[in-house]
C-alpha cells in the first residue's frame, strides 16, 4: 500500500490502540496486529460465533432460537480490544477503521464471503437522527469497502429505518426483534434479489440481524446471509 500525503499530514489512527499508526501507509500499528482476537473454528454454522465442540453444528442460542438468515460470518471476538475499537468507530468519528476491518475480513474469510455470490450488499440501517449525530452509518462504511473488495453493489435504499426503536432494556430476544422489525421498511425492488449480504458491525443477541432478515424475506428477497466485524461468545 502506497503512502498518501494525507497519511503524513493527518496520520491514521490505529484501530487497536488509537494512537497514530507507527508507519505512514499502514492501517494498523505493526505492534498491534495481534491484539484483535480472530474468530477461529469450530464456529456455529448459523451465527458464526466460536463454539467449543466440533461435533456440534450450532451454538446453544441458535439451537434454542433458530435464525431467519442462512449464515453469518464474523471476523473478531467481541472482547475488550474489539469493543473499544468499534465504539470509537461507531461513536468517535473513526470511520476510517472500516478499511482495516474489511481488509482483515478479506484475508480471513474472503473465500467464504465470495462463495455466497451475493447479488447486493445491504447495510443495517440507522434512523435519520442517529445518522445525523454520527455523520455516517457505520454499517454502510463497512458495506462500502466490502462492495469494492467483492465487486458487489451496495444499496442503502433497499432497507431503511423509518422510526427509532423503542427502549429495549428488559425485552426478550423475540420482543427486541419484533420492535426492530416494526421500525424497518424494505423497498419493492428487494423481491428482485436472489441473494443479499446483510452487513453490520456487531452481533450480540442477533435480534437486529434477525429482524432485518425477516423484513427482507417478507419483501420477497431470496437468501439472506450476514457479515459482522465482531461477535459475542457463547454463554
Amino acid at each position: 500500500m502506497g503512502v498518501r500525503l494525507a497519511d503524513i499530514i493527518y496520520p491514521r489512527r490505529c484501530p487497536a490502540c488509537h494512537d497514530a499508526v507507527d508507519r505512514p501507509g499502514r492501517l494498523i500499528c505493526s505492534t498491534c496486529e495481534g491484539r484483535f482476537s480472530v474468530v477461529e473454528e469450530p464456529t456455529c454454522m448459523r451465527c458464526g460465533k466460536e463454539i467449543s465442540d466440533r461435533e456440534r453444528e450450532y451454538c446453544s442460542d441458535c439451537e434454542k432460537y433458530p435464525k431467519p438468515f442462512s449464515r453469518c460470518f464474523a471476523l473478531f471476538n467481541y472482547d475488550d480490544t474489539a469493543r473499544g475499537s468499534l465504539l470509537r468507530f461507531k461513536n468517535g468519528g473513526r470511520r476510517e477503521y472500516a478499511e482495516y476491518y474489511v481488509q482483515r475480513f478479506m484475508e480471513v474469510r474472503g473465500g467464504q464471503l465470495r462463495s455466497v455470490r451475493a447479488d447486493v450488499i445491504v447495510p443495517v440501517p440507522v434512523y435519520s437522527s442517529r445518522r445525523y449525530e454520527r455523520g455516517y452509518n457505520q454499517a454502510a462504511e463497512i458495506g462500502r469497502h466490502l462492495s469494492a473488495a467483492l465487486s458487489v453493489p451496495m444499496r442503502e435504499d433497499l432497507l431503511t429505518k423509518v422510526k427509532p426503536s423503542e427502549q429495549q432494556k428488559g425485552l426478550s430476544a423475540g420482543g427486541r426483534a419484533r420492535d426492530i422489525a416494526s421500525s424497518l421498511q424494505a423497498a419493492q425492488e428487494t423481491a428482485g434479489y436472489r441473494c443479499i449480504l446483510l452487513v453490520d458491525d456487531i452481533y450480540t443477541t442477533g435480534s437486529t440481524l434477525s429482524a432485518c432478515a425477516r423484513v427482507l424475506a417478507k419483501a420477497g428477497a431470496g437468501e439472506v446471509w450476514c457479515a459482522v466485524i465482531a461477535i459475542g461468545s457463547e454463554k
